[in-house]
């Protein structure tokens, strides 16, 4: 039979204070499988599953520990397109999280699961299931040249710009969410990967929030990482105009030399922050300049960005 609400409340708690991994690796996850996908003999059930579930997936750590199944993932798209309210947001929420904060692997299991044209139907929608599923297609086929979607639909660039530039300059309340930065900057990062898509991202206006960024969010170091990935993607934008960008934001050189020997930062941070000072140095005729051996980032050990990336739905960050 189904289980109890009550059991199904003890997992919630237990993956709210901590025990994710090990959670996981109790073999929770099955469980709570079970109990989301009875929904039509114990709703209240199902959703406490489900929003143990999201809880579950919200870290690198986790979601690489959880092996999601293309089942999985299946069945809660499946809650997604035919139930509504908390059950539905839950499971929205668990599929965003694994296709943002999974590896490689765990994207192409959502992706196989059908999740693009799953979530599509979603993404007009004026609400966080909307909005989530918008940011949830991004990350999965923005950087693919031969994925038409997201050039296709425009909205779903706007609404993720849009989204970033309330985090920025609006402290980030959409949707009676509250979201975090590094939700919108994936994205985005992810999108101007694409050759397409660079010409809408490469805007002075998302440049020069996107520096903003580096001093408005310089503790949180998966930001900063991503912000310095999507500059260094802008500068190969194929453009006649597009030496120019960075011209100007004088500001933008400091900024990076002072990533670049950050021990702080991520060592794809800082790599990403030599290459664009090298073409900045380059496209102004200036000699690119050379790594000292303190700032080496060969010699730097890696770091990794924050492994508690996205909130639960206990959390401030959708």
């Amino acid at each position: 039979g189904v289980v109890s609400v009550h059991g199904s409340t003890i997992f919630k708690n237990l993956s709210s204070r901590g025990f994710k991994e090990s959670s996981i690796a109790a073999g929770v996850v099955p469980v709570l499988h079970r109990i989301a996908m009875a929904h039509t003999k114990n709703a209240e059930a199902s959703e406490k599953a489900t929003a143990a579930l999201w809880t579950l997936a919200h870290s690198a750590a986790s979601t690489s520990l959880m092996k999601c199944d293309v089942q999985l993932a299946k069945d809660l798209l499946s809650l997604c397109a035919n139930t509504t309210g908390a059950i539905q947001k839950n499971s929205i929420g668990f599929i965003g999280n694994l296709a943002h904060w999974g590896d490689r692997t765990t994207r192409q299991v959502v992706r196989d699961a059908d999740a693009i044209s799953t979530l599509l139907p979603f993404c007009k929608s004026n609400d966080y299931i909307g909005l989530r599923a918008t940011m949830t297609i991004a990350v999965l086929a923005g950087q693919d040249e031969k994925n038409a979607i997201v050039t296709a639909e425009p909205y779903i660039v706007d609404s993720i710009l849009e989204l970033f530039d309330i985090v920025v300059h609006h402290g980030g309340r959409a949707y009676d969410m509250d979201w975090g930065i590094d939700l919108p900057l994936l994205a985005i990062q992810i999108l101007s990967i694409s050759d397409k898509n660079k010409p809408r991202l490469a805007t002075p206006k998302v440049i020069s929030d996107l520096i903003l960024c580096l001093t408005k969010f310089s503790e949180n170091v998966s930001a900063v990482e991503l912000v310095c990935q999507t500059l260094l993607s802008f500068s190969f934008l194929d453009d006649e105009d597009s030496h120019d960008m960075f011209e100007p934001f004088p500001e933008l050189s400091n900024l990076l030399q002072t990533i670049r020997t950050n021990a702080k930062c991520s060592v794809e941070a800082r790599t990403s922050a030599h290459r664009l000072l090298n073409y900045l140095k380059e496209t102004h005729e200036m000699k690119p300049i050379a790594l000292e051996p303190s700032a080496s980032i060969a010699a730097a050990a890696p770091l990794s960005s924050p492994k508690e990336r996205i909130a639960s739905p206990r959390a401030s960050v959708p």
